[in-house]
């Protein structure tokens, strides 16, 4: 239980943030919205019998569809797939749990139609030699070099601090809500950082330098951990400050002679001072 579950007043429970971060909240509709191909396991509890016969050989023609031979299909104890026995083999009758048999004969499951949008086909990138003096094309090459040279956990954000580029495993610091999308930085950053990381971007961009914070103690699915805090000017080869930012996030541990720029041990009283002075 300590694994999954997180007690909440000792009266209830929420489920860890290492679980909610492997899964994708979205608004679907079954019946019409395509689903996943090669599924190995669909759970499909108690809702087959709030449907008219209809609707469930609609269900059941897009789970044949949409599970990998040798998939799995849950139902709830009221509900069957004995009149579809050729695709779905029982592997538990007791418990509604049944073997998809991708070849099996269902003549009378139609195949399922989805609202699916058109798109045009793409064409190959051919890379000329014009190209190469594109923005587009130096903006890959500052991507290419920034992850070869920095691995660890950053983002790169535009001038007005949304995050166009996630790197590494970010996800200790930064979370995306449910709702309406926001990649602006400080909606979606962890709150142990935000004071910090704020404070770094201003720095940064008035004094055209990279800025570090040391030690900064942030709570992360692993546990409570001191991490470092960098934000680098992206500078594009002869053209100067391209108006993006790095920012990085490692572990304190790194000399500080390796590090160019404004370097020092994160305070938050010093921070936070200097916060209201900007």
């Amino acid at each position: 239980m300590p694994s999954f579950f997180i007690a909440v007043k000792r009266v209830s429970y929420c489920i860890s943030k290492s679980i909610r971060r492997m899964i994708i909240f979205a608004p679907h509709n079954m019946l019409s919205d395509p689903p996943f191909g090669k599924l190995d396991l669909i759970s499909c509890r108690n809702v087959m019998i709030y449907f008219q016969p209809v609707l469930q050989r609609s269900l059941f023609a897009i789970f044949h569809s949409a599970l990998k031979n040798g998939g799995y299909l849950f139902l709830g104890k009221s509900e069957t797939a004995n009149e579809y026995s050729d695709a779905f083999n029982p592997a538990c009758s007791a418990e509604k749990i049944y073997i998809h048999n991708s070849a099996g004969k269902a003549d009378n499951l139609a195949t399922p139609m989805f609202n699916v949008p058109s798109f045009q086909p793409v064409q190959p990138r051919v890379v000329r030699m014009q190209d190469m003096a594109s923005p587009d094309f130096e903006m890959e090459t500052v991507y290419t070099r920034f992850l070869e040279n920095f691995m660890p956990a950053s983002l790169v954000l535009n001038a007005s601090n949304n995050v166009i580029h996630f790197f590494g495993n970010y996800m200790d610091y930064v979370s995306i809500a449910p709702g309406k999308a926001s990649f602006n930085l400080f909606h979606i950053i962890s709150k142990d950082l935000s004071l910090a990381a704020s404070t770094a971007l201003s720095r940064s961009r008035a004094e055209h330098a990279a800025v570090t914070y040391t030690d900064i103690l942030v709570d992360t699915s692993a546990g409570r951990r001191l991490i470092d805090l960098s934000v680098h000017p992206i500078v594009l080869p002869g053209k100067g400050d391209s108006g993006l930012t790095a920012m990085l996030f490692t572990d304190s541990s790194r000399p500080a002679a390796e590090e160019e720029g404004v370097r020092e041990k994160y305070d938050i009283r010093t921070v936070f001072t200097r916060t209201l002075r900007t």
